[in-house]
């Protein structure tokens, strides 16, 4: 038989109902047969089932484990964080009042009853006269009260109060024993006398020092 009349091969099976056709000389290729995945189903057995609900829980706990565990540690960081500084003056009217003539210090560094103090002598204060309308500055030392160092928490405003007698009232900032163990290496001699002006000059030295951080 000429070459160019040999039948198409066909292989058995690929077309259903169909012979196979193939030249005498030509084996007929081997087509393996597919191969099809055992499937177990799951009611095979109880303890498959259960083994399947274990591994499902598993995988679960995978993935929201480390998402727990950085939410857990968030307040952790944030609270480390904060025990560095002091809650920085946001009163509007404490702003304007107290940081015309200097900055408006943390109420965070001196007691609730200093604050009462200084802001009942505001015609002496420190040899100047501090002129308020009655109804600011009782907002004003209502402000400081609320926000004085034995009214919040932290680190800093703790240290502050730790120091301060259980009687003792101080009135400046400066007069802090904790301000002074914190400042016992500067002269304050030198300070006073150089472009800094005066100790409680802040901003001179902490450039964070109105959003309450002083850890430079």
């Amino acid at each position: 038989m000429p070459l160019d009349r040999v039948p198409t091969v066909l292989p058995v099976g690929l077309r259903p109902g169909l012979p196979a056709c193939r030249h005498p000389d030509i084996p007929a290729p081997h087509i393996p047969a597919p191969h099809i995945p055992a499937i177990v189903p799951l009611a095979a057995g109880p303890h498959l089932t259960f083994r399947c609900m274990v591994m499902s829980y598993v995988r679960v706990l995978r993935l929201l484990l480390p998402a727990a565990l950085l939410l857990l540690l968030l307040p952790v960081a944030s609270a480390h964080a904060d025990d560095d500084r002091v809650p920085p003056v946001r009163d509007r009217a404490t702003r304007a009042a107290c940081g015309s003539c200097h900055m408006a210090f943390q109420p965070g560094f001196l007691p609730a009853r200093s604050w009462e103090a200084i802001m009942a002598s505001l015609d002496n204060h420190f040899g100047a006269r501090v002129a308020l309308p009655e109804g600011e500055r009782e907002a004003v030392t209502r402000y400081l009260v609320q926000n004085a160092g034995d009214r919040i928490s932290g680190e800093l405003a703790s240290a502050f109060m730790a120091r301060v007698h259980p009687r003792g009232t101080p009135r400046r900032l400066t007069e802090n024993p904790e301000f002074i163990h914190e400042h016992r290496k500067t002269s304050w001699y030198e300070v006073g006398n150089s472009a800094i002006g005066s100790i409680v000059n802040c901003r001179a030295c902490h450039r964070k020092a109105e959003k309450g951080r002083y850890d430079d």
